[in-house]
């Protein structure tokens, strides 16, 4: 088989917007390290879902539970995130919620180097 790669702006496919290079449904979604920085997740990723006809969405986003120090800064109201434009740093159980809320099934999740690692479909 083929490779195609089209990258557009997730919010703008998620939205409705058209991608010109986008003529047949797509394989498979990669989102290293986007979804941290997306308000509304789960409503975001089944626009794009269905939208984009995906049947397979490789993630990757920093784990909550990277490090012991980081829920005792937040627990001290210390700057905890690898970055302050994170929405959200996962831990397992919230990825987890998050692929149900969008309608997925996460077929793996893994951790490794302080980030999770997950392979997700749809849940049909």
């Amino acid at each position: 088989g083929s490779v195609r790669y089209v990258v557009g702006n997730i919010l703008d496919l998620a939205a409705g917007a058209l991608c010109p290079d986008l003529h047949t449904p797509i394989d498979t979604i990669v989102l290293s390290n986007v979804l941290e920085h997306l308000p509304d997740r789960p409503q975001i990723l089944r626009s794009l879902v269905a939208r984009l006809g995906a049947t397979r969405l490789l993630l990757r986003v920093p784990a909550f539970e990277r490090d012991w120090r980081v829920p005792y800064k937040r627990e001290l109201g210390v700057e905890w995130r690898l970055d302050p434009t994170h929405e959200i740093e996962h831990t397992r159980a919230e990825l987890g919620q998050e692929m149900t809320e969008a309608g997925l099934r996460l077929d793996s999740l893994h951790q490794q180097w302080g980030e999770l690692f997950a392979v997700a479909r749809p849940a049909r």
